[in-house]
């Protein structure tokens, strides 16, 4: 509480004031002005200079920096006024105070940050000519200085210094606010520098802080901001909704605190990370609500989060005009993180629609950034999108080198950079390339898995898929490569939904359709609760309530979660036009694949047999025609391979065998020709009772001829 004696000391005269109120209580003092803000000397915090502020530095200090929760714009003025007044009279410890309170007011507001370059460099100086007079006051000064460096000089060697020093400050017995505060900044530098272990670590310390006695709501609004912040980037993107939430709730305690840029920032992110269109909608409507025509950092979060609700409506086209604005105005804003970010993000986008020469140009303008070698995570980033732009131009060679510079890195540190939840599906595409070609396969199965990647559409059973579900041969689910354990009872009817949805493709599939395959004999009502009893258990079973989908009457299983064998195999029987070689690898894939006929030891419904006999017509087809496209060629060995493959799938299909003796009579393998005939007279006297056709025994009476032909 203000003391009595202090507000009289308000109507003293200033030359007296100045020796009444010494400089190393002003933030003892200052924390109490800024909990009681109608008690102030000379008029409201950032008012205007008043004769007594004016003449006063300490006081045009102590109003602007209690201004800058509230309109950080006017308290620059203040403090700008305190710091000349300090020079002029030669006090470098009002000018070290006052410079940290103008670098604190940038933190805490959208302009740009252009101007924050001097400061720094002002306090630099005092920090090395003075020494800070409180541990009140030494908190505060490097939790300003690690915030702007964070922001706009992220490579210095004076942040991890600065971040030391901060870090040993966070445990001194200082007002609780000051704590918030500095553990605020601390994180804003972890998250900068993408360091997650950190952010993680810090995020639950300022966490625990914002919960103690004596935290002002403003601070507590500050320091869930900030926790959201580190939550994102250590990946816990629902965690961060919840408690940005909690923030909107502290700063309805305070409606006249200005807008923190942090909690807009940690919002789009995490509607972002979680394909929250509404939510990212929602906060890009705030944004414009409060951003004005001179805040070029507003202006380049807003751009940022356009860009990425473009990218999650899947317009490429909108994302990369937005992601081209964003690099304009992050330059002008001086944030260097965002000005590195944006450019990455323009050239994944570029790539990722086509344009390669697009992509290549955002990789030159982020690596002209830096006048040095890049931060070793920020690398890491730059690697990424390089190795993806290679992908997509078709350069497999040069996008593996850099696949195994950065994905074997991140065997060593655990993760790579949050370039995984920005760039999502590029990020899907580029994982999946690695594992194919056998690059840091653990690695890269774990960062999908912890960044929770879409899977893309080359995806094949090698993704570590939520769910991957057999249904050609022997029935089984597996949940994360394990067994799906279930009672049997549970599972016998539970199940069969599952195996009913995929047998009718698993897409948009009607309640009436499924109620008709499983319970045909029930009425429409009862059939009907059946199916939603029948759907929660399903839900409950597999865990995951979004992998299966009821909407508008419709069942739909959402194909970012499952794997199925027969939707591999349908993928790989469409037509293409392939090689010799490449076209009897995809039928060895295709035989993998069809490891039996569908659900064979499971159902003998109706909607099953249908599904059986038409993926086995379906296959036995792609063989016949396999086959005769060799035969047409004289590939006649190669024709061989193929028959082979389809009389271990259908031992009665004569023609398959008829196929195979021709080739053996062409290759001039009579015995063999001998052989293939007698197993198939021998199957079909015994399974069907009959003879084979008489143009299969045309095919073995010419090789007979000949060869009694060759005996005389």
């Amino acid at each position: 509480m203000i003391s009595q004696s202090l507000v009289a000391q308000a109507e003293t005269t200033p030359p007296k004031l100045a020796a009444v109120l010494p400089r190393e209580r002003s933030f003892g003092q200052l924390d109490e002005l800024r909990k009681h803000p109608m008690l102030w000397i000379g008029g409201a915090p950032g008012a205007g200079k008043t004769p007594l502020v004016a003449n006063e530095p300490y006081l045009a200090y102590w109003s602007g920096a209690a201004a800058i929760g509230a309109n950080p714009r006017a308290a620059r003025v203040s403090l700008e006024a305190a710091w000349n007044c300090f020079e002029e009279r030669g006090d470098p410890v009002g000018q070290l105070l006052a410079a940290a309170a103008i670098l604190e007011s940038y933190q805490m507001g959208l302009s740009s940050l252009a101007p924050i370059a001097i400061w720094i460099d002002r306090l630099q100086v005092c920090l090395r000519t003075i020494s800070i007079p409180s541990p009140e006051a030494e908190i505060r000064v490097y939790a300003s200085l690690v915030s702007a460096l964070a922001w706009v000089r992220p490579s210095a060697e004076l942040l991890a210094t600065s971040l030391a020093r901060l870090r040993s400050l966070l445990d001194c017995d200082v007002d609780i606010d000051h704590r918030v505060f500095a553990c605020r900044s601390l994180l804003v530098a972890h998250c900068s520098a993408l360091d997650r272990d950190s952010a993680r670590d810090v995020a639950r310390q300022l966490r625990s802080m914002v919960e103690e006695n004596g935290c002002s709501e403003e601070s507590r609004a500050a320091g869930l901001n900030a926790v959201a912040y580190g939550l994102w980037c250590a990946g816990g993107y629902a965690e961060a909704a919840v408690t940005l939430h909690e923030t909107v709730l502290a700063g309805k305690q305070n409606p006249q605190q200005a807008p923190d840029p942090l909690h807009f920032m940690s919002r789009y992110l995490a509607a972002f990370a979680q394909g929250d269109r509404k939510d990212m909608g929602e906060c890009i409507e705030a944004m414009r609500q409060v951003i004005k025509s001179g805040d070029d950092l507003g202006r380049a979060m807003l751009s940022d989060a356009l860009a990425r609700q473009a990218c999650l409506r899947d317009d490429m086209a909108a994302a990369v005009g937005h992601w081209r604005t964003a690099v304009l105005q992050a330059d002008a804003a001086g944030a260097w993180p965002m000005r590195w970010t944006s450019r990455l993000m323009l050239s994944g986008c570029c790539a990722r629609s086509g344009d390669c020469a697009g992509a290549e140009d955002g990789l030159q303008q982020a690596w002209a950034l830096c006048e040095q070698a890049p931060p070793e995570a920020w690398r890491r980033d730059y690697d990424l999108v390089a190795a993806y732009v290679a992908l997509r131009r078709g350069d497999r060679t040069e996008c593996r080198r850099l696949s195994s510079v950065v994905f074997g890195a991140a065997a060593q540190v655990g993760t790579v950079s949050q370039l995984f939840a920005l760039l999502g599906s590029a990020m899907a595409e580029l994982c999946m390339e690695a594992m194919r070609c056998g690059i840091a396969v653990e690695s890269v199965r774990d960062l999908i898995q912890h960044y929770r990647l879409p899977p893309p559409p080359t995806a094949d059973r090698d993704w570590p898929w939520p769910f991957k579900v057999y249904v050609l041969g022997t029935f089984r689910v597996l949940k994360g490569g394990a067994p799906l354990r279930a009672s049997r009872r549970t599972q016998k009817r539970t199940l069969e939904l599952l195996q009913a949805l995929i047998a009718f493709g698993g897409d948009e599939v009607s309640a009436g359709a499924l109620t008709d395959a499983l319970w045909p004999d029930s009425d429409g009502d009862a059939g009907y609760h059946a199916l939603e009893s029948a759907l929660y258990r399903l839900r409950q079973l597999l865990g995951e309530p979004g992998a299966v989908i009821m909407s508008g009457g419709k069942l739909t299983l959402d194909r970012r979660y499952f794997w199925v064998d027969m939707w591999a195999f349908e993928q790989e029987m469409r037509p293409t036009s392939l090689r010799e070689s490449d076209a009897m690898a995809r039928l060895a894939r295709i035989r993998q694949l069809y490891q039996g006929h569908f659900l064979a030891h499971e159902s003998d419904r109706p909607w099953a047999i249908d599904r059986r006999q038409a993926l086995r017509d379906k296959l036995l087809r792609a063989i016949r025609d396999a086959a005769r496209a060799y035969e047409s060629q004289r590939l006649w060995q190669q024709a061989v391979d193929v028959y082979q493959m389809g009389i271990e799938l259908d031992r009665m299909a004569e023609d398959l065998y008829r196929g195979l003796m021709i080739c053996h009579r062409e290759l001039g393998d009579h015995m063999e020709l001998t052989q293939v005939y007698r197993r198939c007279r021998d199957l079909l006297t015994r399974m069907l009772g009959v003879q084979p056709s008489p143009k299969t025994q045309a095919v073995y009476q010419s090789v007979r001829q000949y060869q009694v032909a060759e005996g005389a």
